[in-house]
């Protein structure tokens, strides 16, 4: 099967998702830091692993009017992204497997 075939799905974040996004926002991606930014990429990817990630059920929940999902493509999740509401509805959080 190769990627073309594969369909991606989105969904609700599920606590069992943990690990799997963590690895998503991996610090090593540096590619995806502003050139000359490597070093401060990496301490906002290890604070959002060790602070918001593992709280996403109450950041993120139908009382706040928030969500999180992820994107799953061929049994592993590929990406994640978080909808905040506030005074300006946001996109948070949104990551995706470079290698995927």
């Amino acid at each position: 099967m190769s990627r073309s075939d594969i369909v991606a799905a989105f969904r609700t974040y599920q606590l069992a998702d943990y690990t799997q996004v963590a690895r998503s926002l991996d610090p090593h991606q540096c590619e995806l830091a502003p050139s000359g930014h490597a070093a401060l990429f990496e301490a906002y990817i290890a604070i959002a692993i060790n602070g918001e990630l593992k709280h996403l059920p109450e950041v993120y929940s139908k009382a706040k009017r928030s969500a999180f999902w992820v994107v799953e493509g061929a049994e592993i999740i590929i990406g994640s992204f978080g909808i905040e509401s506030r005074s300006d509805t946001r996109t948070r959080g949104t990551s995706i497997i470079t290698s995927w």
